[in-house]
């Protein structure tokens, strides 16, 4: 069963500022050490069947995008189940 999200599903950026920052410096470590990568590798990464037209940093940075948002979805999934459960600040997880 699909979850349903509403309208609004929207983070108080306030709430999240810390997190936002780690999630840039640790995609900026990883961009990196891809780069690292590909430089001691000494050759490219071979293109990807149908998705030529991209170069690898393209591709790692979509590849980044669909981690985020299944993450947004995840985070907004369980803040609508935390907040509606009473019992899961009780039990430490849902029942």
């Amino acid at each position: 069963m699909a979850a349903q999200l509403g309208d609004n599903n929207t983070v108080n950026g306030r709430l999240t500022i810390t997190e936002n920052i780690a999630d840039n410096g640790g995609i900026r470590e990883a961009l990196q050490a891809y780069r690292y990568y590909i430089q001691d590798r000494g050759s490219p990464e071979p293109r990807l069947p149908g998705l030529e037209k991209y170069n690898p940093e393209q591709l790692f940075f979509l590849a980044f995008a669909q981690v985020a948002n299944l993450r947004t979805v995840f985070f907004v999934m369980f803040s609508n189940y935390a907040f509606k459960n009473p019992n899961f600040y009780s039990h430490g997880a849902p029942t």
